[in-house]
């Protein structure tokens, strides 16, 4: 049986981190995160200099508390605009 856990932190538990067979971390372009986000947040009735401004704090802290549980993943997916026509794929991180 497999069992899928998502979410931006869920690398940060070492207990999920050993029950998992393969840890997957999603390295999303922060042009993407940024997207995503005015998408977001246009659906919620902000306009966009709101979301640009939430944006600056946002990415500090992606910076400091998700981008390093990367290095927890045994397998490595770039994500965004624009990286499927450079051809770059997932990768396997050294144990």
């Amino acid at each position: 049986k497999n069992i899928i856990v998502e979410g931006i932190f869920v690398l940060s538990s070492q207990k999920l981190r050993k029950l998992a067979d393969l840890t997957i971390y999603l390295e999303v372009t922060a042009d993407e995160r940024v997207r995503r986000r005015i998408y977001r947040d246009e659906q919620r009735g902000r306009n966009m200099l709101q979301t640009l401004e939430h944006s600056l704090v946002v990415e500090k802290m992606h910076a400091k508390h998700v981008a390093p549980m990367k290095k927890y993943a045994t397998l490595v997916c770039p994500f965004g605009v624009g990286l499927e026509k450079k051809g770059i794929t997932c990768y396997v991180r050294g144990q």
